[in-house]
């Protein structure tokens, strides 16, 4: 059986063959082996394992392997990079009713999931500018948000995130495991974690 050998920053586009792969040790560690659609197999580490579970990656989806190499300072280090290629729009198909109250059934139901959109947009945007914002005083570039007010949910949710990952990576480096989390990991894991907060009405 082919293996699929992932060269340096190059993208391998593949689709799974079976929905989950099978945990294995291999000559560097764990890994995880994975059936592709051409009968081959990767081996994968957990933590690009992972973000195909994220993902919610599913057999004969395609999408993009790399084995990226990231330089910090005189230091190398492997990333994998993985993202669904070209993904299905999401789409939701109405159809005609036969009396009036379905008609307004539908209605009701298309307005909610119109609502829920709009909603999920606009939570999307603010992680996207309290992200930048964030950023933004890091570089210096923002003079400090006062101390003496208190900090909105949603900043809340994006610091307990942004912590929560920079102490992993701290973690990682510290056991030389390479790691590292992008702005949409950070956004995903605050989305999460501000639902829970609104959940529990407020408490962390």
């Amino acid at each position: 059986m082919e293996v699929l050998r992932f060269q340096a920053n190059i993208p391998e586009e593949v689709a799974l063959k079976f929905d989950d792969g099978k945990a294995v040790e291999g000559r560097y560690g764990d890994q995880v082996l994975y059936t592709l659609t051409d009968d081959r197999v990767m081996y994968l580490p957990p933590i690009a394992a992972k973000r195909i579970t994220d993902l919610r990656i599913r057999k004969n989806e395609l999408m993009s392997v790399c084995k990226q190499e990231v330089a910090r300072g005189q230091k190398r280090s492997i990333e994998w990079v993985v993202k669904r290629v070209d993904p299905a729009p999401e789409t939701a198909a109405v159809q005609p009713a036969a009396a009036s109250n379905h008609q307004a059934s539908h209605a009701v139901r298309h307005d909610n999931t119109a609502n829920s959109s709009t909603e999920d947009n606009r939570l999307e945007h603010q992680l996207r500018a309290s992200i930048a914002m964030v950023q933004e005083q890091k570089n210096g570039h923002l003079a400090p948000a006062p101390q003496d007010r208190p900090h909105t949910q949603l900043e809340s949710a994006l610091i307990t995130a942004i912590a929560a990952a920079s102490a992993a990576e701290k973690y990682a480096a510290e056991i030389h495991f390479a790691v590292h989390f992008e702005h949409e990991d950070i956004r995903a894991k605050a989305i999460s974690t501000l639902i829970g907060m609104q959940q529990n009405g407020g408490q962390r």
